[in-house]
């Protein structure tokens, strides 16, 4: 196949962007360079192409416009060939047909590595991404939460570098972020997870790319910065170093003589930021280990802020729910009642602080079938930070899919006919062998799989558990509305040992396992005791049923009101978790 050689000076456009494809073109001498012209005119170049490459081929293979400018960017030589004569010898040449597969190969590998390296960025970059979150209000109820509220907007106009330590979740990135904002002004705030980037990686991305990073001062002094770092970003702002323990040593040198020219360059340092760095770990024991920067723990010692673990400040509780709970229901149609509010005072929240709190209440608000949250929706518990094996349910489609519209609710109608049906088996056919399944369906496989649930899933069973349902379903038709006595308060501990013991004692002495028909009064007897119960106590009873669990004796008794039901729903939650272990 004979072509046609074409000479083009510098700078000649050789193919123009949005014109019908005309010629296959293969470069012989120069250099040719691909631009794309960008939303404001401006042209970007893409690649450049030299002797040998090829172009224009894909406009001719898919009969669209061409999608960038080719300019040449020396005096360039190139082998035309019109397009009649590129589908002929696509069709007869063999060479011709591998060649530009093979580049389109090439051409795809280079793409999928170009998009790893952005993706590989991307996750660095995100460590930048949530400098402009809001933060809130402060809330300090407590005086522990109010001594580092005064010490915050004691911070405006101290320039000094400050070391926020605190437990885990316990809220150090927030009062970073409020000390930036005493300032009072919209510098940039440029936040910086150690943690996430490693070894030289995180010494770029703080300094820029040269290893040879100095400061300099703004009338040029000392040396240049080739490319900006998130030193330079946060010019004039303030830097959050978060989990500053895991900083390379050597970046800690780098830091710790930069907060010591800002402490004495009065202002002519440039990038000039103000240093904020968190850590859980205590900065004087690492500097005896010697893997910690003296001089530059020394500067952060000195102005240093204690944040409180959420178990201190208990007074700060309740403010804080309800402020998640607006963020996560800004309508404000979902309240807590008076027992969800005691389980939330009550919790240690030991594990992740406020964190634990705001998941907690995010929970409830997912969960819960009505505008008021209730104890049973109200789920705490310990979380290992360190090498934790964990599964979010709550992100996959299947319980999205059951969270839309009244699935939820239709479900739990099901497990309770379900309920009810074996019961009614168990009670009226209980000799029969359909009974003896029955009995089978409980011990065999209810039983277990509350178990398994129980050590997987924590109390996610209560979810659907038929025992709340009916005891939401009887709270709307009323009760006698009287008051438990006192003794039952004084001696709940006792009382829910007591009961707890009789509740396996009856199950072994009836052999339940064996008897269906006394399977079927255990049955009944949950469900008819699944009433939330008496008012401000901090523990509920069991009715004195030796298959009982506990609360529909005592809602009769309490009121159909359920802002007093306060303790009962946990104690019935700690008897049947109890008798699950």
């Amino acid at each position: 196949m004979a072509g046609q050689e074409v000479r083009y000076g510098d700078g000649e456009i050789i193919v123009h962007r949005g014109r019908a494809g005309e010629a296959f073109f293969v470069v012989i001498s120069g250099v040719v360079e691909v631009l794309l012209e960008a939303e404001d005119g401006r042209h970007l170049p893409l690649t450049r192409l030299g002797r040998g490459a090829t172009f224009g081929e894909m406009s001719l293979l898919t009969g669209e416009p061409v999608s960038a400018d080719v300019v040449a960017r020396s005096d360039v030589e190139l082998l035309v060939y019109p397009s009649e004569l590129f589908q002929t010898a696509l069709t007869e040449c063999v060479e011709l047909r591998n060649h530009i597969m093979a580049g389109f190969c090439a051409s795809l590998r280079e793409t999928n590595v170009m998009a790893w390296r952005y993706f590989q960025r991307s996750e660095v970059l995100e460590t930048l991404m949530h400098a402009g979150d809001s933060t809130g209000p402060i809330v300090a109820e407590s005086r522990v939460m109010q001594n580092v509220a005064k010490q915050i907007t004691e911070s405006d106009g101290d320039v000094r570098p400050v070391l926020i330590t605190g437990d885990a979740g316990v809220g150090k990135l927030f009062v970073a972020r409020k000390i930036h904002e005493a300032a009072g002004d919209e510098s940039p705030l440029v936040v910086v997870d150690c943690s996430r980037v490693d070894g030289e990686a995180v010494g770029k991305l703080l300094f820029g790319p040269s290893s040879d990073w100095v400061y300099r001062s703004r009338s040029g002094a000392a040396g240049a910065l080739p490319l900006s770092g998130a030193l330079d970003l946060a010019d004039r702002g303030t830097l959050v170093l978060r989990h500053v323990d895991a900083l390379p040593l050597a970046c800690q040198e780098v830091l710790g003589r930069y907060a010591a020219a800002l402490a004495d360059g009065d202002g002519d340092i440039s990038p000039y930021v103000r240093l904020l760095a968190t850590t859980r770990k205590d900065i004087q024991s690492l500097v005896d280990d010697e893997t910690f920067s003296p001089e530059l723990a020394g500067r952060l010692l000195a102005n240093r802020f204690e944040v409180p673990a959420l178990i201190q400040r208990k007074r700060d509780i309740l403010p804080l729910s309800r402020l998640f709970l607006s963020q996560r229901d800004p309508e404000g149609l979902q309240k807590f009642n008076s027992s969800a509010e005691n389980v939330l005072v009550s919790a240690q929240y030991r594990h992740r602080n406020v964190a634990e709190l705001r998941e907690a209440v995010e929970f409830s608000s997912l969960f819960t079938d009505g505008d008021e949250i209730g104890s049973e929706h109200i789920f705490t518990g310990p979380r290992s930070e360190a090498a934790r094996v964990e599964y979010d349910l709550g992100g996959t489609t299947a319980i999205r899919w059951l969270l839309t519209g009244r699935r939820l609710d239709l479900l739990r109608v099901g497990v309770l006919g379900v309920f009810v049906a074996i019961a009614i088996v168990c009670l009226v056919a209980g000799g029969t062998l359909v009974g003896r399944i029955a009995n089978g369906l409980v011990w065999g496989l209810w039983w277990p799989f509350l178990m398994v649930v129980f050590l997987l899933m924590g109390r996610m069973w209560c979810t659907i558990c038929p025992i709340a349902l009916i005891g939401r379903t009887v709270r709307r038709l009323g009760c006698l509305g009287r008051k438990p006595p006192l003794w039952i308060k004084k001696y709940s501990g006792w009382t829910v040992l007591a009961l707890f013991l009789v509740v396996i004692w009856t199950e072994h002495c009836f052999r339940m396992t064996y008897n269906p028909m006394a399977t079927g009064f255990l049955l009944v007897s949950l469900m008819g005791g699944g009433y939330r119960v008496l008012p401000d106590l901090p523990a509920g009873v069991m009715v004195p049923l030796c298959l009982s669990a506990g609360r529909a004796w005592s809602w009769v008794f309490c009121g159909g009101d359920d802002s007093r039901a306060r303790q009962s729903q946990r104690l019935c939650n700690s008897v049947y978790d109890a008798r699950m272990l």
